[in-house]
């Protein structure tokens, strides 16, 4: 019987690392970690809305200039995105 080589420190590395990412307690903790980043983001876009929000309205914009700035520009379909009653149309 021929013997193959010793697993290197690094083959060992890269064994344990593969075993780890099968297990569900990983992809659990995974999942956990992706909801909390995507709950992070969300606030932070939040707290930038806020602030641009904030500044549109030191700026004198209000909901019916903005509506009338973006009145001509059209949509997918050719139509614009405010319509005559002063709904958007998406």
């Amino acid at each position: 019987m021929v013997m193959g080589r010793r697993p290197t420190p690094e083959d060992l590395i890269d064994a344990e690392i593969e075993r780890l990412k099968q297990t569900d307690a990983v992809k659990l903790a995974q999942k956990e970690q992706r909801l909390i980043h995507r709950k992070r983001k969300y606030l932070a876009d939040l707290r930038w809305l806020e602030k641009r929000g904030k500044k549109l309205m030191e700026e004198g914009w209000t909901w019916d200039t903005i509506e009338l700035l973006f009145k001509d520009i059209p949509d997918d379909e050719g139509k614009g995105l405010i319509q005559s009653d002063g709904s958007l149309h998406l």
